[in-house]
């Protein structure tokens, strides 16, 4: 029996060893200084020296953040990984965390719900109350949708201050008739303006028009003056909600008018837009008046175009200020995939980077997260576009005006993206709906009645 008991001890002694010989392995893995960040255009890029050669205002990260990375993290070491969209972000970051290896930090739009559902998140609790950081810290809708069950699941990585309002170049309203001081508030005074200035040529294809044709949540919410398709309280979906088939019919008297939605995608297929500094863009040519846009692209012809533009009101049923809470102020978010060698290293760089020093984001075309950042946001925004048009040439500094609209639509939104894991079949429902609705191969009420039918059904199966 003593030779047993000398036997068990000494493989306990040599399970505490084998444990102990585990231990500084574990703490030199967590005293990495390589942050390896999965990155798409659409989100946040340009981490590495190598984007100072972009053009693009969103291109650089690095360009505006290195010296303040060099003095917080002196021996960081940053490998980016591009890749295309939030899609590829999704899928790569999936089949990275199964096979062991991922990425320490990503970002996405409205595929956290997924990644949350599929456990490939870290739940970041523990960080968050290590940090002292509480839901007040951050702009309302942006805390709302990176919790879930109570639980921290992501960190807001920038606001949409504002997505919704109408971005024109006032001389071109102007010369097409319309008072660029005195531009439409209400979407009733939009589609009257549309049919003013929408010109077409002796064979009936359209050459000129207002508001492009868009069915996106973004759109319905601000048509509806109200989050309606989604509702965050009962995280339920309403594609049927007769508002929004009022909408679907006012895309479809909007495409109708400009000769079916044929000709009008023949159309808009010819934009080459801002984004890639063309001189045919639509929005600099007058081919399209009325864009449904935001800041930063703006921001964009600030660096590519000598031209005064400017931002509108988001349009709303009555023009009303009271309506702006159908704004979603929700960017994109990141995330700590679970499994990553770093998450301390990565929630660190994100909370010096993007909360501590927001203000700095601006000129990256991404809006701050908290609310006391709102006036040196919109300083640093201005002085940098100032900078941008004083070295092209251009007279003048169109972010200085658009300003007080950007921040007060980030302080009154409160829509957010739907949390529910059966979101991106939500949006390709509605998609498909419209696509239906648009060629004519369905009424509304039809189209989205069985889309919600359809949704429900996979959001008892796939959703929360």
């Amino acid at each position: 029996m003593r030779r047993l008991h000398l036997l068990l001890l000494a493989g306990l002694l040599a399970l505490l060893s084998l444990l102990a010989n585990c231990a500084p392995s574990q703490q030199a893995k967590s005293e990495s200084n390589d942050l390896t960040a999965m990155t798409n255009a659409g989100i946040f890029a340009g981490l590495t020296p190598a984007s100072l050669k972009e053009k693009s205002t969103i291109s650089s990260w690095y360009r505006i953040y290195h010296p303040l990375w060099q003095k917080k993290f002196p021996k960081l070491k940053i490998k980016e990984v591009k890749v295309a969209d939030d899609n590829a972000e999704v899928t790569k970051t999936l089949l990275a965390v199964n096979a062991g290896n991922p990425p320490d930090l990503i970002g996405v739009h409205g595929q956290l719900p997924q990644l949350v559902k599929r456990g490939a998140v870290e739940n970041l609790d523990k960080y968050y109350e290590a940090a002292g950081i509480k839901p007040d810290y951050f702009l309302k809708p942006l805390a709302d949708y990176v919790r879930y069950d109570g639980h921290w699941y992501g960190l807001p990585g920038a606001s949409n201050p504002t997505t919704g309002t109408i971005l024109y170049v006032p001389k071109l309203v102007q010369a097409a008739g319309v008072d660029p001081n005195r531009m439409p508030k209400t979407w009733d005074e939009l589609w009257t303006a549309t049919k003013k200035v929408t010109k077409f040529d002796a064979k009936g294809n359209v050459q000129r028009i207002g508001l492009p044709v868009d069915t996106g949540l973004t759109w319905v919410n601000l048509y509806c003056g109200r989050q309606v398709a989604y509702d965050q309280a009962t995280n339920k979906f309403h594609a049927d909600d007769p508002c929004v088939k009022d909408y679907f019919r006012f895309n479809k008297r909007l495409a109708d008018f400009y000769g079916g939605i044929q000709k009008y995608t023949k159309f808009i297929s010819g934009d080459q837009t801002v984004w890639n500094c063309s001189p045919k863009a639509y929005i600099l040519t007058g081919k399209v008046l009325f864009s449904l846009d935001a800041y930063w692209s703006g921001a964009q012809m600030d660096t590519c175009y000598d031209v005064v533009w400017k931002l509108a009101a988001p349009p709303t049923p009555h023009g009303k200020t009271s309506e702006w809470a159908a704004l979603a102020p929700v960017a994109w978010v990141l995330a700590i995939p679970r499994g990553a060698d770093n998450p301390q290293l990565a929630f660190d760089f994100v909370k010096y980077t993007v909360w501590e020093h927001g203000d700095l984001l601006g000129p990256t075309t991404n809006g701050y997260v908290r609310p006391e950042q709102a006036q040196a946001w919109g300083d640093k925004l201005i002085e940098t576009q100032a900078q941008i048009r004083n070295k092209n040439g251009y007279e003048g500094n169109p972010m200085a005006d658009a300003m007080k609209l950007v921040t007060k639509g980030a302080e009154l939104g409160r829509a957010i993206y739907p949390k529910d894991a059966a979101a991106p079949y939500f949006s390709e429902q509605m998609a498909r709906a419209w696509e239906q609705v648009a060629y004519n191969r369905s009424t509304v009420d039809d189209a989205l009645e069985r889309a919600q039918k359809l949704i429900e059904a996979n959001q008892k199966q796939n959703g929360s």
